[in-house]
């Protein structure tokens, strides 16, 4: 994965869990599972480590 795969990677990453954290907390809606939740996380924090800005 090139450095510029991995930013348009990690902006989408937040993107979506910033979506699943607003339906989690303030709608009480969530759309995916804890652990799908967690998924993303993980990859993002991995991406951050591997391709630090």
């Amino acid at each position: 994965m090139t450095s510029k795969e991995a930013s348009e990677r990690a902006k989408k990453l937040r993107g979506l869990i910033e979506h699943h954290r607003r339906l989690y907390y303030e709608k009480d809606k969530p759309e995916i599972s804890d652990a799908a939740f967690d998924t993303l996380a993980h990859e993002l924090e991995e991406l951050e480590q591997k391709f630090p800005e």
